[in-house]
């Protein structure tokens, strides 16, 4: 009896093996066959009644670029990986100067993933509150702020006043030409690269290492304040004017400051 029992066991283990990896199979060929791998775009557009713009965006990759015209154009590129029926539960309105741009997977789905792409008349003052995803800017002239909770932020030559904070992400900026600008990470690093000479720069990481790139060209003179808590200064010998209208202010209570002449 204890043979046959021996047997039974044996035999129903590699059964049951095979049992799982089929269903495995069975379900990855599902999510693979459910999955809306080259979607095609939606498309939509704003009237914009003045001369700025507030972008309110959850749970979706955002891009954002200035365009001729004087509405506000709208590209929405959606991918669903379905584990069980539903579909993503999207909106987008226009409420004064406000867009609101929302996603929800809903139940009955694996994932779902959302870019969209805001094209912005030139000349716009945008402001942008994003949840749950990254926000990339080039472009712009007019002032530009984004703030976003669980998301990178990157923006490329921006010449208005310049303002990025980010929660929980990394926040980057290159060939900056603007006299003034923010930046700030509670859990990520702050990476800004000047492509002129900016008069006034704060840049703050809690949890994050603070790279500062300056042009190489000559200085106007600059009044430097590093701090870092925990981490290392590194400097290439920028020399501090104290008084000078130029003020650069880095700080990072676990992470280095670095600042070079390198920008561009």
């Amino acid at each position: 009896m204890p043979t046959t029992g021996t047997r039974t066991h044996h035999l129903l283990r590699p059964a049951a093996a095979l049992l799982a990896a089929a269903l495995l199979a069975a379900a990855a060929t599902a999510c693979s066959t459910d999955a809306d791998s080259d979607p095609q775009p939606d498309h939509r557009s704003f009237a914009l009644p003045g001369r700025t713009l507030v972008v309110e965006s959850d749970n979706a990759d955002l891009t954002l670029t200035p365009a001729d015209g004087d509405r506000v154009q709208v590209e929405r590129r959606i991918k669903v990986w379905k584990a069980g029926g539903g579909k993503p539960d999207i909106s987008w309105s226009m409420s004064g100067d406000t867009l609101h741009l929302k996603v929800h997977c809903g139940w009955g789905l694996g994932s779902c993933s959302v870019h969209d792409l805001v094209q912005v008349p030139r000349g716009v003052t945008v402001t942008v509150h994003g949840i749950n995803g990254d926000v990339d800017a080039s472009g712009f002239t007019a002032p530009l702020s984004i703030v976003t909770t669980n998301g990178d932020i990157s923006a490329s030559a921006s010449q208005g006043p310049l303002s990025l904070t980010s929660t929980n992400g990394d926040v980057s900026a290159t060939g900056i030409r603007a006299a003034q600008t923010t930046a700030g990470a509670t859990n990520g690093d702050v990476d800004l690269s000047f492509a002129q000479a900016p008069t006034g720069v704060r840049a703050t990481s809690s949890q994050g290492d603070v790279s500062l790139h300056l042009p190489s060209a000559a200085s106007p003179g600059y009044h430097l304040d590093l701090k870092s808590s925990l981490g290392d200064i590194v400097h290439d010998g920028t020399p501090d004017t104290p008084g000078s209208s130029h003020v650069i202010t880095a700080s990072s209570s676990t992470g280095d400051i670095t600042l070079l002449r390198d920008g561009g």
